[in-house]
């Protein structure tokens, strides 16, 4: 008979991560966020917006974005500027009526995170952020 032998570091490592999951929360899992996502972005970028557009291109098999669906929008802090301050606007690039926005700004990747100004030209662009990147990268644009 076989007995299984684990390595200590991978011991270490695999007891690592299922204590940071159960202690933190799994960073998979989708929270509810309190960003207020439109979700009509051809109606959002076809009238005339009093503030900025946040256009968040996403997917729902894209981990990175399943990261910042849990740990980044749902922040107070990011979620109170994106709603003060911004046009936000979710599209899920596996939508049929996305693909055309998405192949407009030349969407090679997700997560993409394109701010246009109210007139929708295009401001700045990022990829995957943390919360504290992401309010930098919001102030920032918020500034020009």
């Amino acid at each position: 008979m076989k007995t299984l032998r684990l390595n200590p570091l991978r011991a270490f490592f695999l007891f690592a991560v299922i204590g940071g999951i159960v202690l933190q929360g799994n960073p998979f899992s989708r929270a509810d966020s309190s960003v207020e996502w439109k979700k009509d972005g051809a109606a959002v970028l076809k009238s005339k917006q009093d503030r900025p557009i946040l256009l968040r291109f996403t997917a729902s098999w894209c981990p990175p974005c399943r990261v910042m669906n849990a740990k980044v929008w749902p922040d107070a802090e990011v979620a109170g500027m994106v709603n003060e301050h911004f046009v936000p606007v979710e599209l899920d690039v596996d939508r049929p009526d996305v693909r055309e926005i998405a192949n407009r700004f030349q969407i090679m990747a997700v997560p993409t995170i394109v701010l246009l100004d109210a007139d929708g030209k295009e401001l700045d662009r990022a990829n995957f952020m943390d919360a504290r990147e992401t309010m930098e990268f919001l102030q920032q644009a918020r500034k020009e």
